[in-house]
């Protein structure tokens, strides 16, 4: 059975395949410097420990990242990435709540989820301003409150997983 992928996780594959095809592109390009250069081309003692200091989001685990290792690139999958932070990757069902608990529901009813999980992580990394001019169609009071509501609930969650609880 076949099912539509939502915007999000579309998104999130163009952005492995841009971010994989850069990859390639480099290494191609390196290869091809190899190739073509003289073999006593200084590098920089940090080229040859890591290409480019760059680590790869493994965003589908049956994605091959054996070259890029061997390569030298460090590959994490995407879960260690977030390290299970639900607030970077939101749950649809918590946003949601969130959203209900302030009063934003009404205004965002028509967007797709992709565009609550934007407002949802930009409230958590925006400056009040700059999230009110983002949003101007939303009243400030009820982007104020997403925000308040969004630190307390992450200021409970660190008490509680500091006192050991989950």
């Amino acid at each position: 059975m076949r099912r539509l992928l939502a915007k999000s996780e579309i998104t999130k594959l163009k952005f492995t395949f841009v971010v994989l095809v850069v990859f390639y592109s480099a290494s191609s390009f390196a290869r091809a410097a190899e190739l073509f250069c003289p073999a006593q081309v200084d590098r920089s003692p940090s080229s040859e420990r890591m290409p480019n200091g760059v680590t790869v989001i493994q965003m589908d685990p049956r994605f091959p990242t054996a070259e890029l290792q061997q390569a030298g690139y460090s590959v994490e999958s995407y879960a260690e990435f977030y390290h299970g932070d639900r607030w970077a990757d939101p749950s649809p069902s918590l946003r949601d709540r969130i959203f209900n608990e302030v009063g934003i529901e009404r205004y965002v009813r028509r967007w797709d989820q992709l565009d609550r999980d934007r407002l949802f992580l930009r409230a958590q990394s925006y400056p009040a301003a700059r999230l009110n001019a983002k949003y101007h169609h939303v009243p400030g009071i009820i982007l104020g409150r997403l925000q308040m509501q969004i630190q307390k609930l992450k200021a409970i969650e660190a008490q509680n997983l500091r006192n050991g609880e989950r």
